[in-house]
């Protein structure tokens, strides 16, 4: 076969989430695709499983928090309706404690055998026995906050907590809910650990502000904070510390930046384009990032009609490791869905770890003239499925430019594959104009191929790809390399 015209076989560096611009190694968007377990190759990551209340797909409540209790080993999520659901034997969600409080379970913690749920200004908590005793307003005196977060640390085993203006605290026998105080009009966001030394609180400025926000390190012991990082970005919106890096996200855009132990210099590592400036600001809640088999999972939601293209809303994953950063759309119910893509909250991811782990993700929608729809689902791998890697797998590269003064003459197009098994499909479609309209290519694949490659006359001075990747059964396929073949020509207009 002649010497390709356009050639693509590394795909190992992700989405550039660009238009524009793609570096080595990357295509400009993608969705369930897995690009780093087999690199340079690329497969699609597991489909996704709806988890029902009673029956119905469409939950009725707003789930907000989601925790298993090592205790009892089941998982419990939060609604905005008050109420502790828990998923039962069959895996439908059940209601198991209306709670007598007022407020949405925004948080929940799994304490010494305790599980502690929060809402406005009471925290409850369940003792897990076998009929298990719920107390709505176990603590009460708690300061009103949305999206309160608590983190048990590793360095002492005491729970932390925000409290607005201060954090709480509680070690299993005292509860405080002043255990420190922030600088005053600071309100405090999220909670990690800085290494061994430090707690890191991610704080707000609730005043007139001056378009900065903080990091207060606290030792855990002194009645004041010992050191802070400085956020160029008006808000934090959530942190997540992994090996030995805290990773922020901040700003109107939920732009990620990345401070590691030792430097309190924080470094830009993606920034999310907004298309309108003055819409909305795009929204990371701190339930939904999540940490499993070296990614980080976040929901990116609340994102504007104009943006929606260049940058889905839905769940996301970035490589836990910023020296070799990366990366992808897992989740877009806007490519699955007739409901308006732009008004997709995603509330909170949960990696729970049984029975082979079971990554959760809970979102609703918050679009008025859209389809109400609260939905909580599971991607597939953790679950018995016999199609567990089927599904609309994507991947969309960038405008690819003939140099000026030239034109592509296109003469057939081909895809190389690995361990494609029975049910296994991939779909070759390109694109003109940009990516407004796709011709799909008479490409069919069978068991055990390895390559196909079809006959197919195109003249056009650009040109884009999007491959769908269907592995069938329960075995991974891989997709090794696009490749073309033709000419150049002078472009004679």
């Amino acid at each position: 076969m002649q010497q390709p015209l356009i050639e693509i076989n590394n795909w190992s560096r992700g989405a550039s989430l660009d238009k524009n611009f793609a570096g080595e190694g990357q295509f400009r968007i993608g969705e369930g695709i897995d690009f780093w377990s087999r690199a340079p190759m690329v497969t699609n990551f597991p489909s996704h499983a709806n988890l029902t209340l009673s029956g119905q797909s469409d939950l009725g409540v707003k789930l907000l928090s989601i925790k298993r209790a090592t205790k009892d080993g089941n998982v419990y999520f939060g609604g905005d309706d008050a109420t502790l659901y828990m998923q039962n034997s069959t895996g439908t969600i059940i209601s198991v404690n209306p709670s007598g409080q007022t407020g949405g379970i925004d948080c929940l913690a799994d304490y010494n055998d305790l599980l502690i749920y929060f809402q406005n200004t009471t925290a409850g908590n369940s003792d897990l026995a076998g009929t298990p005793t719920y107390t709505d307003n176990w603590q009460a005196g708690l300061t009103a906050q949305t999206d309160r977060q608590a983190h048990i640390s590793g360095f002492n085993n005491i729970l932390y907590f925000t409290n607005v203006g201060t954090i709480g605290s509680y070690d299993g026998t005292t509860w405080s809910n002043n255990a420190l105080d922030l600088q005053a009009d600071w309100v405090a966001v999220d909670i990690e650990d800085f290494g061994i030394d430090y707690l890191a609180i991610a704080a707000n400025d609730n005043s007139s502000g001056d378009g900065i926000s903080k990091v207060f390190l606290w030792d855990r012991y002194f009645t004041s904070w010992q050191d802070e990082i400085i956020v160029p970005e008006n808000k934090i919106q959530a942190i997540k510390f992994i090996a030995g890096y805290l990773y922020i996200w901040a700003g109107e855009s939920a732009n990620i930046y990345v401070c590691p132990i030792g430097s309190r210099r924080p470094t830009l590592l993606k920034k999310f384009e907004r298309a309108d400036p003055t819409a909305d600001s795009f929204t990371v809640h701190p339930n939904s990032v999540e940490f499993n088999d070296g990614r980080i999972y976040f929901g990116l939601s609340t994102v504007d009609a104009a943006s929606d293209d260049e940058t889905p809303p839905g769940i996301y994953s970035i490589n836990a490791d910023p020296t070799n950063f990366n990366i992808a759309l897992m989740y877009d119910e806007g490519s699955n869905s007739a409901t308006a893509p732009q008004g997709m909250n995603v509330r909170a991811v949960e990696y729970c770890n049984f029975a082979g782990g079971a990554l959760y993700f809970a979102h609703d929608f918050n679009d008025a003239s859209a389809v109400a729809n609260e939905n909580l689902h599971i991607f597939k791998t953790y679950i018995s499925s016999s199609s567990i890697y089927s599904g609309n797998s994507y991947i969309e590269t960038n405008d690819i430019l003939a140099p000026a003064g030239k034109k592509f003459v296109f003469e057939g197009f081909g895809l190389d594959f690995l361990d494609v098994a029975s049910g296994g499909d991939f779909n070759l479609w390109y694109s003109t104009d940009g990516g407004t309209s796709y011709t799909a290519l008479p490409i069919t694949v069978s068991t055990g191929d390895t390559t196909k490659y079809v006959r197919h006359t195109v003249k056009t001075d650009r040109i884009m790809f999007k491959i769908f990747i269907d592995s069938g059964d329960a075995k991974k396929a891989y997709l090794r390399r696009l490749f073309t073949t033709g000419k150049l020509a002078e472009d004679e207009r």
